[in-house]
């Protein structure tokens, strides 16, 4: 391996050391649909991963993740980039991430049916996932993992375990773990990394070596670089024991104080970015020659390595990042910021306007930003690109957000989108209000339309109140006529709200029945709620089904299983169950509904009552009473809760009919029969049951047959609805 010299200190390229243990572990248990490698910085986890699948057959979708990425439509049009210039698969997939009602979770569906047909074996691998906190990112790597990595396993590299359901797939042996603990050098390893640096491990204190480090990679790799250079290598290691937590960042600190000062002043300088180039470092701190210094660090090391996602440009260790930032700000305060800003305004000036707004952002250049912000702000939201539109916004400061009323208004529609709390989306409504609204600078018929919707399905007056506000939003779509028809949809559900059926149907017909609403997802799902809670008002449950299903088709079609108007239509879907006598089923669905409904307390009080109904139906009382109780206490709050506050009177009712016939009903189990009751409740199969209580599985068939007709119904989720309610499960 060649080496370069430095200064004061050589850094020497990588010695890789043969990871035979963790090789080992790897083969023994792959493939497993996910496989999480989890460890802080320095274990080496990215170069372990790589090296172990470079000597296996399978394609590599490899995607290295940004901070920027917390946004699902970009995580995913990424990902599909990738799969498509190396595989050429995912074309249809990528299809779906494209136009405001973009989807990931069709995108995931789709990939999945892609890669089943192509039957090509691939690898995907996330990594730096602890980048990623976004929960809409998050939930459709979740959703990935049930789906893709079914034909192509899913590999996750972060420094901390990521929050999907580890434990749940886990224990269906689904996932494979490789931690600290296997990635971690063993003493043969950390003597043979030594010993490529020209150490003898026979002959100097390797034992010392393995003790201080206990084998961290970067500590071993960072000792090794200290140690050749070390006139005293024996009382050198001995040295190591005495630093404890603070190793790497000492060896580190070492390091970089014995490079020259030129070189040293331009790790530190540069040292504030995610990534460099050589004419991004030129540019920015004022100078030449900066590629050939970057060779010099990238070839004499792997600190200093390429990235994968932007060809030219290269990235620093991210250990040795932050020595390098402490170091920065401790001898030039300020000077990272002053950077940041600089960069933002050479990469907007480069036709790199989303990573200048990055920049911008950490800079604490607002101005800039939200100049940014105006210019991209109807860009980023007609490619759902919401979340990436309101971490920027939440970046500026109020002052900032008043002056520019156009994108306080796509803030709050992104935070509708994002799912964020109604008291946050009030709040932006609010200020929006103030900027623009009232006074009309640069406000538009767009930010109108969008303002009074938002203000209907999230205000606090009350029905009547959103009623005016949706028909406020509709007489101003004229103006904006992309957004009359989802206007018209949500005037029809508070309408319907209001008890004004009638005049809802009329409303939510139009909307239907116009062929240019069928490329408005928003605006049919709403109309066909309203219109299948108008057949049931009827008394014509087929007929409501017939909107329901259409309903689905589209939310399936389109990608939009989440968020409250997907939730009002699995709430239509538990009342027509209810009609039909089938209770099992609406207890799932009303399940759903709760997922994301609306915030507005009239609205998600009638998607409590709709659980509550399924809930008694179910036989599960004790559940009803909950919900029931808790629109109520929502209903109280409300000035106006139109038809809903009679509606839970007549909910409260049926439920104690339901309660008190389910109790002179109810007839007494055996303790063999309770016996069996918990198990079941616990998920146990019949031949699981059988075998913890030591009987015959005909013996439990009779046991639970006798709990179903005990308990009313011939369906075990129903039958331990009822049994919980009944007390029998406490």
């Amino acid at each position: 391996m060649k080496s370069v010299s430095t200064g004061g200190a050589a850094l020497t390229q990588d010695r890789l050391v043969r990871r035979r243990r963790l090789f080992e572990r790897l083969d023994r248990d792959w493939p497993k649909p996910l496989t999480v490698v989890a460890a802080p910085a320095g274990f080496g986890k990215t170069t372990a991963v790589e090296r172990w699948l470079e000597q296996r057959d399978e394609g590599v979708v490899w995607v290295a993740l940004d901070e920027d990425d917390n946004d699902p439509i970009l995580l995913w049009s990424r990902i599909l980039a990738e799969t498509r210039s190396g595989h050429g698969v995912g074309a249809e997939a990528a299809a779906a991430l494209t136009g405001a009602i973009s989807s990931p979770r069709r995108a995931i569906q789709l990939l999945a049916a892609e890669l089943a047909a192509a039957g090509e074996p691939l690898v995907f691998v996330l990594d730096d996932l602890h980048l990623i906190d976004d929960p809409a990112c998050l939930r459709s790597i979740e959703l990935a993992a049930g789906l893709i990595a079914a034909t192509a396993p899913l590999v996750l590299i972060t420094r901390t375990e990521p929050a999907l359901p580890l434990e749940r797939l886990h224990g269906r042996g689904q996932l494979l773990r490789i931690g600290p603990r296997e990635l971690a050098f063993d003493r043969d390893e950390t003597g043979e990394l030594l010993e490529s640096y020209g150490i003898d491990p026979d002959r100097e204190p390797l034992d010392a070596v393995f003790a201080a480090t206990g084998g961290w990679p970067a500590a071993v790799y960072m000792a090794a670089l200290w140690l050749r250079d070390a006139p005293d290598r024996t009382a050198a290691a001995r040295e190591l024991a005495q630093l404890e937590g603070e190793l790497t960042d000492y060896l580190l600190s070492e390091v970089v104080g014995g490079l020259d000062p030129e070189l040293r002043g331009f790790m530190l300088r540069t040292s504030p970015f995610a990534r460099i180039s050589g004419r991004f470092c030129d540019e920015v701190l004022e100078r030449r020659g900066s590629a050939a210094t970057i060779e010099r660090l990238r070839a004499g090391n792997l600190l200093v390595r390429g990235d994968r996602r932007h060809p030219g440009w290269h990235r620093y260790h991210p250990l040795l990042r932050r020595v390098l930032s402490t170091q920065l700000e401790a001898e030039q305060p300020g000077a990272a910021t002053a950077l940041h800003r600089r960069a933002a305004r050479w990469l907007l000036g480069n036709g790199m306007p989303e990573e200048a707004a990055e920049q911008a952002r950490d800079g604490g250049d607002h101005e800039l930003l939200a100049e940014l912000l105006q210019e991209l702000h109807l860009d980023l939201t007609r490619s759902g690109r919401s979340a990436t539109l309101l971490r920027w916004a939440e970046a500026l400061p109020p002052e900032l957000l008043d002056a520019r009323p156009d994108v306080t208004m796509a803030a709050a529609s992104a935070a509708q989108i994002a799912g964020r709390p109604a008291l946050e989306i009030r709040r932006l409504l609010a200020r929006a209000d103030l900027a623009g609204r009232r006074s009309g600078t640069g406000w538009s018929a767009e930010n109108e339309v969008e303002w009074q919707m938002m203000t209907a399905t999230n205000g606090e007056a009350g029905v009547a109140a959103s009623v005016a506000a949706a028909r406020a939003g509709v007489a101003a779509a004229d103006g904006a006529p992309q957004l009359g028809h989802v206007s018209r949809g949500v005037l029809s559900m508070f309408l319907e709200l209001a008890g004004e059926r009638a005049a809802a149907a009329e409303v939510a017909t139009a909307v239907v029945e116009d062929p240019e609403a069928a490329a408005r997802p928003f605006a049919m799902l709403l109309a066909r709620g309203t219109l299948a809670l108008a057949e049931l008002a009827r008394g014509r449950p087929r007929l409501a089904r017939g909107q329901v299903e259409a309903a689905t088709a589209l939310i399936e079609r389109a990608g939009l299983e989440e968020g409250p108007i997907s939730a009002r239509i699995y709430s239509c879907e538990a009342l027509i169950c209810l009609a039909e006598g089938d209770p099992a089923t609406a207890v799932r669905a009303a399940g759903r509904s709760l997922g994301e409904p609306f915030e507005t307390a009239p609205l998600r009080a009638w998607t409590l009552l709709v659980e509550a109904d399924a809930r008694a139906g179910s036989g599960d009382f004790r559940a009803a009473g909950e919900a029931l109780a808790h629109a109520g206490e929502l209903l109280a709050a409300s000035p106006d809760p139109g038809r809903v506050a009679a509606l839970r009177e007549e909910v409260a009712t049926r439920v104690a009919a339901s309660e008190t016939d389910g109790a002179i009903r109810f007839e007494a189990v055996t303790p063999a029969e309770l016996r069996v009751l918990r198990r079941l409740a616990a998920g146990m199969t019949r031949a699981e049951i059988a075998a913890s209580l030591v009987v015959s599985v005909n013996t439990v068939k009779t046991h639970q047959r006798s709990l179903y007709r005990k308990l009313g119904s011939g369906e075990r989720e129903t039958a331990i609805a009822r049994a919980r309610s009944h007390g029998l499960l406490d």
